[in-house]
């Protein structure tokens, strides 16, 4: 596969022909459940955002096997450039993920970070894989003066704060398909330092 040169703090891998039919064999098998896309207002507004997902919850991203196994690989070698995410609170999937298809012309057209309100303050980082070769279908990271090629199989993970702001590419004549989510802080969990204080009051 063709490297990819990415800016600071944007992580690019392939992953596997099998983990990308995976994802597209899921969404087509629960797809009674697919949905028009929801904007970051949590509404319909296909002038920000128009797409059909399948959302999967927290608890069924096992059910892709093949991708979530090749994505925990990608995950590690990102810590590896970045040691100090292993010192940090628990983290991992805390959200569902989202399998999303954009017909022609369709995209998430308005410029978004993935952590813009206090309820999406717990994310760490976002991911996410290009399921198709989409011509002109890529990702611009607007600050960054950089635009990732839709390439399938090509797997992002960034920082979730507004450095990294983005806005998805409309292809005009070719559908586009991605599987996307984000890495937070597990907020179930009470990390020692808290209950320390706890037991001291």
């Amino acid at each position: 596969m063709e490297k990819i040169e990415t800016p600071f703090g944007i992580h690019a891998e392939y992953l596997t022909d099998r983990a990308v039919e995976n994802c597209i064999n899921m969404y087509k098998k629960d797809s009674h459940r697919i949905k028009p896309g929801l904007s970051g207002q949590k509404e319909v507004l296909t002038d920000w955002k128009d797409s059909l997902d399948l959302g999967l919850n927290h608890d069924e991203i096992d059910r892709l096997k093949i991708w979530h196994k090749e994505m925990h690989d990608v995950i590690d070698n990102y810590i590896r450039k970045f040691p100090i995410l292993a010192k940090f609170s628990p983290w991992g999937y805390v959200e569902g993920v989202n399998i999303q298809y954009y017909k022609p012309g369709g995209g998430f057209k308005r410029e978004h970070c993935e952590r813009m309100s206090l309820p999406t303050s717990h994310r760490v980082m976002a991911f996410m894989t290009y399921l198709t070769d989409t011509k002109d279908g890529g990702t611009e990271f607007t600050y960054l003066n950089w635009t990732a090629p839709c390439k399938k199989g090509l797997t992002l993970i960034w920082p979730v704060n507004y450095p990294y702001a983005h806005r998805g590419v409309v292809s005009e004549k070719e559908d586009k398909m991605i599987i996307t989510g984000w890495l937070g802080f597990d907020l179930t969990h009470k990390d020692k330092e808290e209950e320390d204080m706890e037991n001291n009051e």
